[in-house]
Order: structure tokens, then sequence, then C-alpha cells
């Protein structure tokens, strides 16, 4: 569809307020949703695809794209599952991760920074111990004495022992997670005590980087989609599982935008 269409940018009106959208010869490589304003909708969408530049004329690919999209933000129905996408370079985290779960970089600082924020006894941790303390095989004291100076209550230092205990004895190989299922992964992660679904939830997509992971308990995800979707309130699991089958294979792209939505006000 865009193999003729070189790359650029196009911005139009719809019922919803302005939308841009930029494109490579391998498909759409971003979309610009919700911002006020024509100006601002531009300003984010040259911040997130550089070096693209506003195309004149447009190619009629791009032409007949917008006329879908108009008509599908107004109302008509349109899965528009067979529109190609661009994903490298994308922002999901998951792409930025390494093998070890974790990179340092300007984009990971950020993270930390705002956990910091969000949890005041996490900040309390990593100004103590660093982001990336190691946690020793059998937790003694002064290790304990240290964590829950840092904050954390009785419960979680049981959580953390119990955690160190069962990857030091083999119960739990990390390795081994990105050779399950998704299914495998939450099963084998929420035998230790602590860990939920969310919790199995963010180590698929931050850590394992899946793309199809639909956290339905996150209370960020829910908000978000209730607000692009016009609920009064948040998303229940069944709402947000329903609307997310559009989504599919990307429901992890989909999860992130939602968040990115409630951060910056735009998609």
């Amino acid at each position: 569809m865009f193999k003729q269409a070189g790359q650029g940018l196009h911005f139009f009106k719809t019922q919803i307020g302005p939308v841009g959208l930029a494109w490579t010869p391998r498909g759409v490589s971003r979309l610009e949703i919700g911002r006020a304003t024509s100006d601002e909708t531009l300003a984010a969408l040259t911040e997130r695809a550089p070096g693209l530049a506003v195309a004149r004329p447009v190619p009629a690919s791009v032409r007949a794209l917008a006329t879908r999209l108009k008509a599908h933000l107004g109302g008509k129905s349109d899965p528009l599952t067979d529109i190609p996408v661009d994903l490298r370079g994308t922002y999901l985290k998951a792409r930025l991760l390494h093998d070890e779960g974790y990179v340092r970089n300007a984009e990971h600082a950020r993270g930390l920074a705002h956990l910091q924020q969000v949890d005041k006894k996490l900040g309390r941790v990593i100004k103590r111990v660093g982001p990336y303390a190691a946690v020793p095989d059998k937790p003694q004291p002064p290790y304990d004495t240290l964590v829950r100076a840092c904050g954390l209550s009785n419960a979680k230092v049981e959580y953390v022992r119990d955690l160190a205990a069962r990857v030091a004895d083999g119960r739990l190989n990390l390795k081994r997670l990105r050779h399950l299922d998704d299914d495998g992964v939450v099963a084998a992660l929420t035998e230790v005590r602590g860990i939920g679904v969310w919790s199995a939830h963010m180590h698929m997509i931050f850590h394992l980087g899946r793309l199809d992971v639909l956290p339905t308990g996150d209370l960020g995800v829910c908000a978000g989609a209730a607000r692009l979707y016009g609920f009064k309130e948040n998303t229940t699991p069944s709402q947000l599982t329903e609307l997310a089958e559009k989504w599919r294979p990307y429901r992890s792209m989909g999860s992130w935008y939602l968040w990115r939505a409630l951060d910056g006000g735009g998609l």
C-alpha cells in the first residue's frame, strides 16, 4: 500500500479533532490522536517521527487511508486490519529492554523518576540501594533491617525472601520464562508470594517484550480506555477485553498508548 508513497507526514481534521499520521514504505509508523489543536498535533508527531516532513502532494494511498480514518472516527465501523504498520523505532519500552530486563538510558531514567514520584517508599529504596541492587540468595540481617528502613512492610520483606529463595533453588527459572507461553509465565510467576497477575503482565510487557499482552487489572489502562471510548467510569476487565479484541496481536502496544494518553493528553 505504501511502497510507492515514500515517507512523510499528513494531517487532517476529524469529528474528534485533528489527526496526524506518519508513514514509511513499510506502513504507518505513527498516529497522533487526541491533541486539542493542529499545532499541538504537528509538534507531537514531528517529535515522535523526526526527519519526516509534511508531504505535498499527499500520495493517493495516504489520502485513501485518511478518508477511512475519518469515517471510522466518525462512527463507521472499519477494522483497519489490512493497513500495514512499521513498528521499527517504536517507543514501546519492551523494545528498549535488554535480555536482563532493563536499560540504562534516558527512557529508563524517566521511568525510574516516575516510579519514585508515585511511590515514595520505592523512591527511598532506590535512593538507598540503587535501582539495580542484587537480592542475596538467602537474605539475612542486616538485609531485612535495611529494606525495612527503606519503608518495606514485613509482608513485602517476606515476598522478597520468597522470590530470592525460589530463584536460588531453581523453582523459578527466570531465563526459562521467555520460552513459556503467556499462561505459563503467569502461572510460574504467581507461584511467588506477593506476585499477582498484574505483576506477571508487567513482566511480560516490559521485560519479555511481548506485544500482545492485555493488563486488564491495570487502573491506568482501564482509565485510558474509558477516556478514549467515552465511558463515564473506568472500563471493567470484561469491557476492556472486548474493546481490545481489535488490537490483536498488538494489545501491549494499545495498552502503552493508553498509558501515554493519560500522561500527555494525546495518543
